[in-house]
């Protein structure tokens, strides 16, 4: 039941592990107004801007919004935006995880969001994962190593943003299933197969023709400056008014 707000963080650029949260026990609580910088270059720690490893208690809600996450470094190893991670079997379950409003700027660091979770259940709506050229992993990954399919992750109006030539911004490891919908999420890459699926490419034509799919498109947002860290879309951005209708608060 804790609130972690309106904190301005900024890591050193060495010193082992850094993460600006880990966060492993416990539930109900609030993530959100934080601006995060993580400068740690070494390759070998683990520096997340927020990470949550198992276990927890069963039946709880995360709330993880509005923050800033910038990977001020050059590794592609072990930096990660928002890392959930509930590997053992039972751990995490029925925890509800609600991810909205997020930036993460990753020039060339791994995940923004990632969940590697036991039948967790997660809203993920209109959140912002920029990646650079040089990126090692997609910047959204969902899987649940102890299942067969995922099950009730809802994923709306996102907009993944990589300009990698070789990793997809985004993958779905295991088969989606029950409770799961993706809907209008705009997905900008040089990749003619944007989405790692299963274990395979897929393109936008067959991503969208999946049921669990409505209508995600491949476009420009159109940024306003990304050098200046200023992820607002231009005019005419062709993200300005393309998402669903979400109810309060997420809209």
């Amino acid at each position: 039941n804790n609130i972690i707000e309106y904190n301005y963080a900024e890591t050193a650029t060495s010193g082992g592990q850094l993460d600006f949260v880990q966060c492993t026990s416990g539930g109900n609580h609030i993530f959100r107004y934080n601006t995060i910088i993580i400068k740690n270059t070494d390759g070998s720690a683990h520096c997340d801007g927020l990470q949550f490893y198992s276990p927890f208690t069963d039946g709880m809600t995360m709330q993880i919004y509005g923050n800033y996450i910038f990977q001020d470094n050059t590794k592609t190893t072990n930096a990660q935006g928002i890392y959930i991670e509930g590997l053992v079997a039972g751990a995490m379950d029925n925890t509800d995880w609600i991810i909205y409003n997020n930036v993460l700027n990753l020039p060339y660091a791994k995940n923004g969001i990632t969940i590697r979770n036991n039948n967790a259940r997660a809203l993920i709506y209109s959140n912002t994962i920029y990646q650079g050229s040089s990126v090692a992993s997609p910047g959204f990954w969902i899987q649940d190593d102890n299942n067969t399919s995922i099950d009730n992750i809802v994923v709306k109006n996102n907009i993944f943003y990589s300009t990698s030539a070789s990793v997809s911004p985004v993958n779905i490891v295991e088969t989606m299933g029950t409770g799961c919908e993706v809907t209008n999420n705009m997905i900008y890459s040089p990749m003619s197969s944007p989405i790692r699926y299963t274990g395979s490419l897929r393109s936008l034509a067959t991503w969208n023709s999946y049921s669990f799919v409505v209508t995600d498109v491949a476009n420009n947002p159109n940024f306003t400056n990304i050098s200046a860290q200023d992820f607002s879309l231009q005019g005419g951005s062709p993200a300005i008014d393309a998402g669903t209708t979400l109810s309060a608060p997420y809209n």
